[in-house]
């Protein structure tokens, strides 16, 4: 990796005719380093990322789970009305989180099919 310095010193060697080997040998780098940062290749101060991608094996997983924000609102529609309604507002109009609002509920029944949840 060439730093900002490093860069700027074997660009402006190369203008003046330096060959890519000169100038290796002059910053003390490799023929290939020198050239990938001349031909723009590279990014000083950068490192090179040869690593995989870590989340590569849950693409399916995570393209499962995760959905575009579009479709979300249609998602949640038929869930409880405490998940639905904040959700549904909020991909609607987008607050900020300083701007959080208050949302209460009254549930009653004590059997699934006997509850009967209002908003306050």
């Amino acid at each position: 990796m060439l730093t900002w310095r490093e860069d700027v010193e074997a660009h402006a060697l190369h203008k003046r005719g330096w060959s890519i080997s000169a100038i290796a040998r002059h910053l003390d780098r490799d023929r290939k380093t020198i050239r990938a940062y001349i031909n723009g290749d590279r990014t000083p101060g950068r490192r090179r990322d040869d690593r995989p991608d870590p989340l590569a094996p849950f693409a399916a997983y995570l393209a499962a789970r995760f959905v575009d924000v579009a479709t979300c609102g249609e998602m949640v529609a038929g869930g409880h009305p405490w998940v639905c309604e904040p959700l549904g507002e909020w991909l609607a109009e987008r607050w900020a989180h300083h701007e959080a609002r208050p949302y209460g509920f009254h549930v009653t029944g004590a059997l699934p099919d006997e509850v009967v949840v209002t908003r306050r």
